[in-house]
């Protein structure tokens, strides 16, 4: 995996000149700021401008998008909004805001320009609750209110359409906060551990919807589903290249900003073919895992922020850093027994994915088995650390029965999977799915149990019928 990094370096001379004709170039140069909130953009009459760093915009405009009220009062200058139980009420030059009654500060005063007022929008947005994001490259500020009720049309920016049991659409999207899913979905039947510096929510009641919501610091950082009834960007559960093509402009290589640095990312053909990587201006970084013996349908959805799409790894990438720091995509320093929760709660992922998989097609489910689990793990740790990749071992020369039979399992029929150089279960499942022999021991009707162990990024799988 080539992680080179180049350091973007200047002369004082020509940064002095730089600079020198940055201050002098006109604002009509500058690109016009843009607004959208939930996907759609905001009209104006009066354009956004930048002060101090922080984007004004008319409040009114704002607000009709928001379906939130808005209060003038002209003999006292004050701006009261409401949204559901919050509210925040500012005054015309002052930088105190009242947020539920409480004085908040900001760094900008709300003014009057062309006889229209002018908030801070960032700070009036999260307030009221909203996730908001900046888009340097197109002078974009993203709002996502959160979970909204949804059809199945294109969503654009960071919203995922998914379908609920009643046959209705509802939209989840990124920066929201994890008390909306729980109100939405309920407790999730699981909370895994990663390695990048999320946990994963899981809820796998139902199969054939699966879901994975990654919550980082009380909000949503990456959502992944094998269901069969998602939407993103207008590519759904079961489309295939054309549909791709029409929504997104797959590329070989994919250029976006993260902590002062350009990153490039290089996709091989088999990357296209397989778990294309695409990321619309102001969206974040998307994932399809394609199933290539389905003629390359989309089969699953990973979703997520850049921190989390870089410190989850598995990219061919290298960067370019505007100053002496390198950007930071070191993950987490965990424990010996924090990396063998991770390494248990991507066993159980590779359980629930199969299931899944077996679940679309008529396949009986199938059931844990903890002594093959522990075989499993063995055998992980063991290629792990004596650097091989291989079903039987050189250290001892033993293979999968054999392994079986030593731990005492008697069996009838049986198999395994091995994987290597996954960031996680949900791209070893697929690489599985998309090899033949490990695709047929997944789907074999013979199979009753597995057991799965994981260690860092070597994976096994162990199938068998008592």
């Amino acid at each position: 995996m080539s992680k080179s990094l180049r350091c973007l370096c200047s002369i004082v001379i020509w940064i002095i000149f730089l600079c020198l004709c940055l201050h002098i170039t006109s604002a009509d140069a500058a690109p016009a700021i843009k607004v959208v909130v939930d996907g759609r953009e905001v009209s104006f009459d009066v354009f956004p401008f930048m002060e101090n760093g922080r984007t004004m915009v008319p409040v009114r405009a704002v607000m009709e998008s928001f379906n939130a009220p808005v209060d003038w009062d002209s003999e006292t200058g004050h701006i009261t909004v409401m949204e559901e139980e919050r509210k925040v009420v500012l005054a015309i030059g002052s930088k105190v805001a009242l947020v539920d009654n409480t004085p908040v500060t900001m760094e900008t005063a709300p003014c009057i320009i062309n006889k229209r007022t002018f908030l801070p929008l960032r700070f009036l947005s999260e307030k009221l609750g909203y996730n908001v994001n900046w888009e340097l490259e197109s002078a974009t500020v993203f709002i996502n209110k959160g979970l909204t009720q949804a059809t199945p049309s294109p969503i654009v920016s960071s919203a995922v359409a998914l379908k609920q049991e009643n046959g209705e659409y509802w939209s989840i999207s990124l920066g929201i906060a994890a008390a909306d899913i729980r109100s939405h979905l309920g407790l999730p039947q699981r909370v895994d551990p990663s390695p990048y510096g999320l946990d994963w929510w899981i809820y796998n009641k139902d199969l054939q919807n699966y879901l994975q919501v990654g919550i980082k610091n009380g909000r949503v950082a990456a959502l992944y589903t094998c269901g069969m009834a998602f939407t993103y960007g207008g590519v759904a559960f079961g489309d295939g290249q054309t549909e791709l093509e029409q929504a997104f402009d797959l590329r070989k290589t994919v250029r976006f900003r993260y902590d002062g640095a350009t990153f490039v990312i290089s996709q091989t053909d088999r990357d296209l073919a397989e778990n294309p990587l695409v990321k619309k201006v102001g969206g974040p970084a998307a994932i399809f895992f394609r199933d290539i013996y389905a003629g390359g349908q989309v089969v699953a959805l990973f979703v997520s922020d850049t921190e989390t799409l870089l410190k989850r790894g598995g990219l061919n990438w290298h960067c370019q850093f505007d100053s002496h720091r390198p950007p930071d995509i070191s993950r987490p320093s965990l424990s010996s027994n924090q990396k063998d929760a991770v390494d248990t709660a991507a066993a159980m992922q590779l359980l629930d994915l199969a299931n899944s998989a077996r679940l679309r097609r008529g396949i009986p489910l199938l059931n844990w088995h903890q002594g093959a689990a522990g075989v499993a793990k063995g055998h992980s740790q063991e290629m792990q650390a004596h650097n091989y990749f291989n079903h039987v071992s050189p250290i001892n020369s033993k293979g999968p029965s054999d392994r079986l039979r030593e731990a005492g399992i008697t069996l009838c029929y049986a198999g395994e999977n091995i994987a290597f150089g996954q960031p996680d279960a949900l791209s070893a499942h697929a690489g599985l799915m998309n090899s033949l022999g490990h695709r047929e021991a997944i789907l074999n009707r013979n199979f009753a149990y597995l057991g799965a162990g994981v260690v860092e990024n070597y994976y096994t799988q162990k199938f068998l019928t008592p």
